[in-house]
C-alpha cells in the first residue's frame, strides 16, 4: 500500500495530499515471487511525496515499510499499532546510491510522529525501535509513542541517527491524536474494511496481535489459503426522489 511517482521531478509532479486509515496492511509476501526475492513490505511514501496522513492502520507481519517515508517527503503517522515488524518499522531516509547522476542532493523526510504502538513478534530483530533511519538523515517529531519487546520490556523509540524536532513539521487541520496508551483498542475495534463484520482473515490477524501469535509469512498456504467466500447477492432498488437518504442508509448498513 504504497504512494509514488517519479523521483527527480519535484514535489508537484508526484502524489500528494493522501490519506491511509483505519486498514489492515498485513503480511506483506517474503521469499515469494517478487523480482528483487524477499520482500515483505508495508507502505512506501516515496521520494518527493508530500502531506501523507497514516492514521489508525494495523500494520502486523511485514519485514519493512510499516511504514517508510523515503527523500523530501512529508506527512504524519498517527494512532497506528505495528506489531512483529522484522528489520524496520517507522522507517526515514533515502537510498543514496539511487540519486547518483542525478544532480540533486537528496534530504530526509519530515514527518510528525504521534501516539503510535509498537510490539515486537516472533521475526522481530532484538532491541528494534520504533523508528529509524538508515541514511542519518530523518527529521522526526516524535510524542506519545509506545514500543515494548515481546516480554513487554520497553526498547528505544530511535536508532540510527533520527533528528528530532521540537515541534509537528506538518499537521492534519483537525486531527486530534488518541493516547498512545488507547490505541490497542481503538485499532482492533475498527481497522479493516468491516470491522462490524470482519472475515475469517481480518479475525485471525486481529487476534493473532491481541495473542502474540503470528508470523511473516512466505505463501498464503502458509496460514490456511485464500478464503473460501460464498457470493453475496442483493437486489438494488434506488428510489427515483430521494437518492442521498438512501446512500446515506446503505452507507450506515456496511459500517
Amino acid at each position: 500500500m504504497s504512494f509514488s511517482g517519479p523521483r527527480t521531478s519535484g514535489t508537484k509532479a508526484t502524489t500528494h495530499r493522501v490519506t491511509l486509515s483505519n486498514s489492515i496492511i498485513a503480511e506483506g509476501l517474503y521469499n515469494s515471487v517478487h523480482e528483487k526475492g524477499p520482500h515483505s513490505m508495508g507502505t512506501l511514501v516515496h521520494d518527493y511525496v508530500q502531506d501523507v496522513a497514516v492514521i489508525g492502520n494495523l500494520y502486523a507481519h511485514n519485514m519493512e515499510r510499516n511504514p517508510w517515508f523515503k527523500a523530501f517527503s512529508t506527512g504524519v503517522i498517527v494512532n497506528n499499532a505495528i506489531y512483529n515488524p522484522g528489520k524496520w518499522a517507522i522507517r526515514l531516509g533515502f537510498v543514496e546510491n539511487e540519486w547518483a547522476d542525478t544532480g540533486i542532493k537528496p534530504e530526509g523526510p519530515r514527518v510528525s510522529i504521534v501516539g503510535n504502538y509498537m510490539r515486537h513478534g516472533v521475526d522481530t530483530i532484538k532491541g528494534l525501535g520504533i523508528v529509524g533511519t538508515n541514511s542519518k538523515s530523518g527529521w522526526a517529531y516524535l510524542k506519545d509513542n509506545l514500543a515494548y519487546d515481546r516480554n513487554g520490556k520497553s526498547v528505544p523509540l530511535t536508532f540510527g541517527g533520527i533528528k528530532e524536532l521540537d515541534n509537528p513539521p506538518v499537521w492534519v487541520e483537525g486531527l486530534e491524536a488518541l493516547a498512545a496508551s488507547a490505541v490497542v483498542k481503538e485499532v482492533t475495534e475498527h481497522a479493516g474494511a468491516r470491522p462490524e463484520d470482519r472475515d475469517a482473515t481480518d479475525q485471525r490477524i486481529i487476534s493473532d496481535f491481541l495473542t502474540g501469535r503470528g508470523k511473516i509469512i512466505d505463501s498464503q498456504e502458509d496460514v490456511g489459503g485464500y478464503p473460501d467466500v460464498p457470493a453475496t447477492y442483493r437486489a438494488l432498488n434506488v428510489p427515483d426522489n430521494s437518492i442521498d437518504e438512501w446512500l446515506y442508509q446503505f452507507s450506515v448498513e456496511l459500517e
